[in-house]
């Protein structure tokens, strides 16, 4: 089974797919790797100005609890302790929320590709359906012509039958006529 496989056409058809779909899995996986890392760039990308928030309230708040009120207004006037208070950082329920509105691009892309299959499958239906019927006519088409065909070859067989007929009694009249011209 094995040469039979490895000598025929077969088998080279088989390796030839072998090959295709070995370089389809590859481009497919690396366009996977590019898609998760897009993703994992756009999820620290909307992260980024949130850290830095965080960040610049923790140092404000250090450099607050070191210096008392009067020291802070004395130095910074009256406007750094707005900003202070301004800047409070979000309670974990909050990011989290937030989080769970963001869905990323990759999940973007599945439903764009789910989207893209049913329509798929849609149009190949109408296609499929396109086909039965034509194969239907084409049925319908070649028994037209097949009954056309029969008719033909019994009318065909009858003529010949005639004609057959009408040689033999053609042929007997012949004979017929010799007989009485050798008579006379």
């Amino acid at each position: 089974l094995v040469d039979l496989i490895e000598n025929s056409i077969i088998g080279e058809f088989l390796w030839i797919n072998i090959v295709l779909i070995t370089f389809f899995l590859v481009v497919v996986m690396l366009n996977m790797l590019i898609a998760i890392m897009g993703d994992t760039f756009d999820r620290v990308q909307s992260n980024r100005r949130k850290a830095w928030n965080y960040e610049l309230a923790r140092l404000l708040r250090t450099y607050e609890s070191e210096l008392t009120p009067l020291e802070i207004r004395l130095k910074h006037g009256a406007k750094f302790l707005n900003h202070v208070y301004v800047m409070s950082h979000q309670s974990s329920h909050d990011n989290n929320s937030n989080d769970a509105f963001w869905e990323g691009r990759l999940n973007e892309i599945a439903k764009t590709t789910r989207i893209l299959i049913s329509d798929l499958k849609f149009h190949q239906n109408a296609a499929i359906e396109k086909v039965n019927k034509r194969v239907q006519q084409a049925n319908e088409s070649t028994m037209i012509v097949k009954k056309s065909l029969d008719e033909m070859s019994h009318q065909h067989e009858r003529f010949r039958d005639d004609v057959m007929t009408a040689l033999e009694e053609l042929k007997s009249q012949n004979s017929q006529l010799r007989t009485l011209v050798s008579k006379k």
